[in-house]
C-alpha cells in the first residue's frame, strides 16, 4: 500500500482555456462509492475556499472514515482466519506452499482456483504490472431505458418465481453476448475447443446497504466483497438468457451478513 501515492491529480488545461482534472485514488483505501464520495467533499471544499471561505471551508457532513472491525488487531485476525469457512475464500495450508515459498500467502477464490491465486512476498513491494499482450479497444455501450426494459423481460423466465434485477438482466446480456463473441472467433480461426476462454463471471457487491452491513451514513472505505461465479459454458453458449440472468441473481444473494 505504501509503494504508491494514495491520493493523484493531474491538472490539464486545453488550448481553448478549458480545464480537466484527473483524480487517482488507491483501492486500499477506498471503492468507487468512497471515491465518488470524496470527489463531492474535494468539489466542496474549494467551492468554499473559491467563495473565500477559507476560515469554514468545512464539510456539511463529514465522511464515516473508521473502517469496519478496525478494532480487530491484526494479531486476532491472522489467529481467527483458518476458523473460518467460507464458501468463497480459503487459506492454503503450510503443507501445500513449498520451502522456498514459505513466506508468501495465498488467499484463493474456490470458484476460480484455476486461475486466481494471489501470492505476495511479505517483505517485499508487489511487482509492477507487465502490459496486456494485445490491445485493449474501449467501447461505451448506451441502453435506453427502453432497450433495458426489452432485456430485463427477455431474461425473466415466467416459470420461475425468482426476481431478476435490471442489473442482473444486463450483467447476463453482456456476459453472454461477449462470450458467444469469443467463441465464434476461437472457431472461425481453426482453434481447438480447449482454448475457449474462461466462462468465470466476477462481480463486486456493496455491503452498506440496511439490509446488508448497514455501515454508517457516508462510510468511506472499501465495503465490497466480489462474487465470483462459473458459469456453465454450455449455458452461455446455449442457454436462455433467463438461465444466465437466474446464475447470476443466485450467486450474487448466496452471501448474507
Amino acid at each position: 500500500m505504501c509503494s504508491s501515492p494514495l491520493l493523484r491529480i493531474q491538472h490539464t488545461r486545453f488550448a481553448d482555456g478549458s480545464v480537466a482534472l484527473g483524480v487517482r485514488g488507491l483501492h486500499t483505501v477506498c471503492d468507487a462509492s468512497g471515491f465518488f464520495q470524496f470527489m463531492q467533499d474535494f468539489a466542496q471544499i474549494y467551492r468554499g475556499l473559491s467563495a473565500g471561505e477559507e476560515s469554514t471551508a468545512a464539510l456539511r457532513r463529514p465522511p464515516h472514515i473508521t473502517s469496519y472491525l478496525v478494532s480487530a488487531s491484526s494479531a486476532d485476525t491472522i489467529t481467527s482466519a483458518p476458523i473460518c469457512s467460507s464458501a468463497q475464500f480459503y487459506l492454503k495450508s503450510s503443507a501445500d506452499q513449498s520451502e522456498n515459498e514459505a513466506d508468501k500467502f495465498a488467499i484463493t477464490s474456490v470458484q476460480d482456483a484455476e486461475t486466481v491465486e494471489a501470492k505476495q512476498s511479505l517483505n517485499e513491494p508487489p511487482p509492477e504490472m507487465s502490459p496486456p499482450a494485445s490491445t485493449i479497444t474501449g467501447r461505451t455501450l448506451r441502453f435506453t431505458s427502453a432497450e433495458l426494459q426489452a432485456i430485463k423481460t427477455e431474461a425473466t423466465s415466467p416459470s420461475s418465481q425468482t426476481w431478476i434485477s435490471t442489473f442482473e438482466a444486463l450483467a447476463a446480456h453482456i456476459c453472454q453476448s461477449i462470450y458467444r463473441a469469443r467463441v465464434k472467433h476461437r472457431i472461425s480461426s481453426g482453434q481447438l475447443p480447449s482454448s475457449i476462454p474462461s466462462s468465470d463471471l466476477l462481480t463486486p457487491i456493496d455491503w452498506r446497504a440496511p439490509n446488508r452491513l448497514n455501515f454508517p451514513a457516508r462510510y468511506f472505505p472499501n465495503a465490497l466483497i466480489c462474487a465470483v461465479k462459473r458459469l456453465s459454458p454450455e449455458m452461455l453458449v446455449d442457454g436462455t438468457l433467463a438461465d444466465v440472468a437466474r446464475a447470476i441473481h443466485e450467486t450474487i444473494r448466496n452471501f448474507s451478513p
